[in-house]
């Protein structure tokens, strides 16, 4: 019983290795985006994502502050 389970987990791990070695050719996307990027934009969304940082630890150091 054991013997004949490893025998058939080991035809079918060789099957799935197999199917993916086989199976070939590149995959290529479906759609392609593209996206213009401006810097000047990409800046203002980091210096607003440093702004929100920063309020939220002034804010959590002001609590901690006042509990002392």
């Amino acid at each position: 019983m054991k013997r004949s389970f490893l025998v058939l987990i080991s035809i079918i791990f060789i099957l799935i290795l197999y199917s993916c070695g086989t199976a070939g050719g590149k995959i290529e996307p479906i759609k392609i985006e593209e996206v213009d990027f401006d810097i000047n934009i990409a800046t203002q969304m980091v210096k607003k994502g440093e702004k929100i940082i920063a309020d939220i630890a002034t804010k959590d150091n002001d609590v901690l502050i006042g509990e002392l």
